[in-house]
């Protein structure tokens, strides 16, 4: 489709202006647009039905707004958020009294998370050290052994916020006894 008004665009507006007439509700929609450049745009599209004193229908108020700008941070969002999901090392993020807010999938899988009947807690070696991270404001890198595992972890106090992040690596393989 082109910014200009092609048959598809026109039918598309015409069928959200029956829809408001007829059920006297608000609409939206986002259309994808392609302008002259042969960039695609998002515009998001509402028709508002506007009744006058008698509850009958006055006349459709539509718009549009050029949302292209939000879509493309929104993909961006989405892009960043999967990115400790899709880690292969283990993320972690705690309260200060070490209850789980977050654990990707490599974490979950490992021995820093432990199950209990009532939700997942994290494992003890750890859990002690939030409590020395978020009082102290400072990094922690140490090797923690649990199950015979070895992980190299590093616990941060993210500054201005009430929650610790946990990076962890398993690195039994590569350790050198």
């Amino acid at each position: 489709q082109s910014v200009g008004r092609s048959s598809t665009t026109a039918q598309v507006r015409r069928e959200h202006f029956n829809e408001v007439i007829n059920q006297r509700n608000p609409t939206e929609w986002t259309q994808i647009l392609t302008d002259k450049n042969g960039e695609e745009k998002s515009i998001l599209r509402r028709m508002i039905p506007i009744e006058n004193d008698l509850a009958e229908l006055e006349y459709v108020m539509g718009y549009g707004m050029d949302i292209t700008s939000l879509k493309k941070k929104e993909a961006e969002v989405e892009s960043i958020s999967r990115f400790p999901l899709e880690n292969p090392h283990s993320v972690i993020r705690v309260n200060f009294q070490g209850e789980i807010l977050f654990a990707n999938h490599s974490a979950r899988k490992s021995p820093l998370i432990q199950e209990s009947k009532d939700a997942p807690r994290l494992a003890e070696p750890l859990k002690s050290t939030v409590q020395k991270v978020s009082e102290s404001n400072k990094p922690v890198t140490k090797t923690t052994t649990i199950d015979d595992q070895v992980f190299a972890t590093t616990l941060v106090n993210v500054d201005g916020r009430n929650y610790v992040n946990i990076y962890s690596v398993d690195i039994t393989e590569s350790k050198i006894e």
